[in-house]
């Protein structure tokens, strides 16, 4: 499953994330929280969580969850 979502990334256009976002979404893949990586990013929980819904739209997932799935 892994290789297929590769390949379709490597070969679609698909809207980059960036630098922020993922940074952001990676650390909500550890489990932080956004206070946590508001602080860890030196900004406001709102700003972290800001990056990560935009993250979320772009990978057209649904939820936090599913995005960094």
């Amino acid at each position: 499953a892994y290789a297929v979502r590769a390949e379709i990334g490597a070969d679609d256009d698909v809207t980059q994330l960036s630098e922020r976002e993922l940074e952001c979404l990676t650390w909500a893949a550890l489990g932080r929280t956004d206070v946590e990586i508001g602080t860890m990013i030196h900004r406001s929980p709102t700003t972290a969580r800001f990056h990560i819904d935009n993250a979320v739209r772009k990978l057209g997932a649904r939820n936090r969850t599913q995005a960094v799935a």
